[in-house]
């Protein structure tokens, strides 16, 4: 080596690899101040002896862990059975014996070593793999708590700079609106009736078209079948994984992507943290700890001025392959419900939230907010593959039921009787079968013993199927297409309606020739 090494100097004297925190750094600059100043006065810095914490406090023990004991006080009793008898003999080192052991002596039953501390050692259990019995659910270890209301800074919302991160996918917005339509009575008066009490009012609506007598029947029924409506999140057990559970499946050629959190108003924040503290509180979420997905929260707002909180999923979905179960035809299904006289129309509450999602696919649902990251333990609105998960739930449950006494398209349901009597058998049929497998209804959405109602786009009653006045309406107020992606929607709109219009294909002829390549009008 022809010069030595010359080490690197350190002004900071931590030890090697210590990182420090910022107030261990602000007591050494405070030590290093008070050191000036007493070498500038002439006198000595009296420093604090340094005092070391004993080893039991530094290196704490991990516990025992006994696999095959499932109750610590067996385990505890069967220690000190075990130590009963214990005592230390001799000492050796390697493959010397020490022969003198005069040092060390047998401690007589009561004798206490007055050198010797003791303390308790911590015994962990394992529980069984398996659990029999009924679990208290007062017991179960949960989520930490959130303090949602504690104190949070917003910056000012700077519109120009995230414009473009703020407006919601036409996907998600397409979605979000089929999801907040109905299936209601067309042009036909309906009352309201309490299956609760004066305090706490449950109502659902019932068509005023049948007998007296078959109507007071259906009231009686809906009396002894109102568990099978949910009137909050409470209310909801969810669908047994046995029958179905939400997977996540994804391409492996996609990177994982984390979305950074987004500034919104300190209005819509508000309306955020009710929502993500009433999923919270009905176990529909739960922590994130290190989640490889991360998106962020889109608020969609609904026709009644409330707000939905929905999830941007448009990274985690293109990483998805699609579910390809069939969801029905909409004109096969609206032709089935020709020459039936009664209806009830019916939607499940907060529907894909009923379903779970399978453990290991949960963090990949993570979305981030400014309380903390959260994953969803039910299947939710917005997922790639969420309808067709459940329309394949719905297949399992009702099977014998579809094309018979019920129609199902996702999560909107449908009973048909050509008479009064068979309407409220076939609904015991379906009550029955909702409460055996906890499927809860939304009451708000439902309509019961009506003899019309818009389905799908259509109206169905006795007399046939018609056209939605309300679908007219919009085709007429649409501007005029400027572009061959607006001609094609212009197009499909029309197509929805195709059966109500002869010769359309004839009729529509000049608009398809706008959409011929090289066409001089675009």
């Amino acid at each position: 080596m022809a010069r030595a090494l010359k080490p690197i100097h350190h002004k900071a004297r931590w030890g090697l690899g210590f990182k420090p925190c910022a107030w261990q750094r602000r007591k050494q600059l405070q030590k290093e101040q008070e050191k000036r100043i007493a070498r500038a006065s002439g006198r000595e810095l009296e420093w604090k002896p340094i005092t070391y914490p004993p080893l039991s406090k530094m290196f704490t023990s991990a516990g025992i862990t006994y696999p095959g004991r499932d109750d610590p006080r067996s385990v505890m009793s069967w220690i000190e059975r075990s130590l009963q008898d214990f005592s230390i003999n001799v000492i050796s080192k390697g493959n010397n014996v020490v022969e003198d052991v005069s040092a060390i002596c047998h401690c007589p039953p009561g004798f206490t070593p007055n050198n010797w501390t003791a303390m308790d050692l911590l015994v962990i259990s394992k529980s069984p793999s398996k659990c029999s019995g009924t679990i208290d659910a007062n017991n179960l270890v949960t989520s930490p708590k959130i303090d949602f209301e504690k104190a949070i800074c917003v910056g000012e919302f700077e519109a120009e700079e995230d414009a473009e991160d703020y407006v919601s996918s036409p996907d998600l917005l397409r979605m979000a609106e089929q999801e907040d339509k109905q299936i209601l009575p067309y042009r036909e008066s309906v009352e309201t009736v309490n299956l609760g009490n004066e305090e706490k009012r449950q109502e659902v609506k019932v068509g005023t078209s049948m007998s007296e007598d078959t109507k007071n029947d259906l009231i009686a029924l809906l009396h002894e079948y109102k568990d099978v409506f949910a009137w909050s999140y409470q209310d909801m057990p969810g669908l047994n994984e046995d029958i179905v559970v939400h997977r996540l499946s994804l391409k492996p050629e996609y990177k994982l992507i984390q979305q950074k959190l987004r500034r919104m108003r300190p209005e819509m924040l508000l309306k955020i943290k009710e929502e993500v503290k009433k999923q919270f509180d009905a176990s529909f979420l739960q922590i994130s700890r290190y989640p490889e997905w991360v998106a962020n929260i889109v608020p969609v707002p609904k026709k009644d001025g409330k707000m939905r909180m929905c999830v941007d999923y448009r990274d985690l979905n293109r990483a998805s392959p699609k579910d390809n179960f069939p969801l029905p035809h909409i004109d096969t299904l609206v032709d089935n419900t020709t020459k039936h006289s009664f209806f009830s129309f019916m939607d499940g509450f907060s529907a894909y939230n009923q379903i779970k999602m399978t453990p290991e696919d949960m963090e990949k649902t993570t979305f981030t907010t400014m309380w903390g990251t959260f994953c969803y333990k039910v299947m939710l609105f917005g997922l790639k593959n969420a309808g067709a998960t459940y329309q394949r739930a719905m297949v399992t449950l009702f099977h014998d039921m579809m094309h018979k006494e019920i129609k199902v398209y996702v999560d909107d349901m449908i009973t048909k009787s050509r008479g009064e009597r068979e309407h409220v058998e076939n609904l015991r049929k379906l009550f029955e079968r909702l409460r055996k497998f906890q499927l809860k209804l939304n009451p708000a959405k439902c309509t019961f013993g009506a003899t019309s109602g818009k389905l799908l786009g259509f109206i169905v009653s006795k007399k046939g199927i018609e056209f939605d006045p309300d679908k007219i309406k919009a085709i007429q107020e649409l501007p005029p297409p400027r572009t061959q992606k607006e001609v094609r929607g212009f197009l499909g709109r029309l197509n929805y309606i195709a059966r109500f219009i002869a010769q359309l294909t004839k009729q529509c002829d000049p608009i398809f020739r706008l959409l011929r390549k090289h066409n001089p009008g675009e």
